[in-house]
């Protein structure tokens, strides 16, 4: 059962971050994820933390604007292709804790939705997915893990 409290606020604090923000299709998010991994390894640095996933918006051909952070151990060069960020914050967040059958994630967005428009508040970032077991980890359905952190 995944009971979040929406009346909670809470911070997403991010550093010495790896940023990707373009728009692709999303099959090729794992290209994209696997690209920034290899730039992260050829600069003498590790990923720590979990990545870090924001759509802003989505187009009807299938793509999407997403923003992909990866947290690393320490400050590298940013390319053409990845900007890197001293710091990442979004604050005074409602947070979505969801751990099951990916399935069963919709029934909480609802209930943030209806909790959004009851207290009449109204989102000011994308949602940020903190994926908290990569799809490799995962044997099965059940053991999905996510936080999603709103900006009100």
């Amino acid at each position: 059962m995944n009971a979040n409290d929406f009346s909670k606020r809470y911070i997403l604090e991010l550093k010495n971050v790896l940023k990707f923000k373009g728009i692709i299709f999303e099959m090729d998010v794992e290209k994209i994820v696997t690209k920034m991994m290899k730039y992260i390894v050829e600069n003498g640095a590790v990923r720590v933390g979990d990545i870090v996933m924001a759509t802003r918006r989505s187009f009807h051909d299938g793509r999407a604007e997403v923003e992909i952070f990866i947290q690393l151990n320490k400050k590298i060069e940013a390319n053409k292709k990845f900007e890197f960020l001293e710091k990442f914050i979004v604050e005074n967040c409602v947070k979505i804790l969801y751990k099951g059958n990916p399935l069963g994630l919709q029934e909480e967005v609802t209930r943030l939705e209806k909790y959004l428009k009851e207290k009449n508040l109204k989102p000011k970032s994308a949602g940020y997915n903190v994926l908290k077991r990569q799809e490799k980890e995962i044997k099965s359905f059940d053991e999905f893990e996510t936080e999603i952190y709103l900006d009100v």
